[in-house]
């Protein structure tokens, strides 16, 4: 007769998970937990993306953001970045890919208050920039809608989709900031004239009061924290 007694039930109830076991975990409750029109963002692992967090007006966590998309029954984050191989347009991303820890520090689902039917107009306008072939805004801006970043793009697809009910804010670029973006802009004739204007942050995407935290946490596992 096969027997199994109590200790050894209990050792497997009470068995912590280890950080990797938890961080799957997270990952796979986001994933089943993310919605059409959800807004995901990220920490990236390179110093360009530690700079990138500092333009931030309040929240100096995160640097890169997408939205939330299902197509086929599957979730994929909508989102633009720059590429030098050409492939600076509307992406549609899994979220595994998006958040994958071995190329990011952290990451947030927040989720913003729309209806049934503004969740579908937010997901074809953004589907509708990509059959555009809409291109990474490497200027930053705003006035133009053929070249877009990736907060300018959620910024202006859910303006449009709520008719200005859900609004983003545009700041200007802090003065201890421009000359690291004039660095960075150092191959435009006119990069001085282009931190003088407005752009979107990351946290104000969400700094918001029709935008609620769904989860964050963690990706990158560091020595000590196991």
């Amino acid at each position: 007769m096969f027997h199994l007694s109590c200790t050894d039930v209990n050792s497997k109830v009470d068995r912590k998970m280890t950080a990797e076991e938890l961080l799957q975990n997270n990952i796979d409750t986001l994933k089943s937990n993310a919605q059409k029109g959800d807004l995901i963002v990220r920490l990236n692992d390179d110093l360009i993306s530690e700079q990138v967090k500092q333009l931030n007006e309040t929240d100096k966590t995160y640097s890169h953001a997408g939205l939330i998309v299902e197509r086929n029954g599957e979730k994929f984050v909508c989102h633009i970045m720059p590429d030098l191989d050409g492939a600076d347009t509307i992406q549609l991303t899994p979220i595994d890919s998006f958040i994958d820890p071995t190329k990011n520090i952290k990451c947030a689902l927040y989720r913003y208050s729309l209806m049934p039917i503004e969740k579908d107009s937010l997901q074809a306008s953004l589907l509708q920039y990509k059959n555009d072939d809409v291109r990474f805004d490497k200027v930053y801006n705003l006035k133009s809608n053929n070249f877009l970043y990736c907060s300018e793009m959620i910024a202006k697809s859910l303006d449009k989709v709520t008719n200005g009910r859900i609004q983003i804010k545009d700041i200007k670029v802090p003065e201890k900031m421009k000359r690291m973006l004039i660095r960075y802009f150092r191959q435009y004739s006119n990069a001085k004239q282009m931190v003088e204007g407005s752009f979107i942050t990351i946290d104000n995407l969400y700094l918001i009061p029709s935008c609620s935290l769904v989860t964050k946490f963690d990706l990158k596992i560091f020595p000590g924290n196991k």
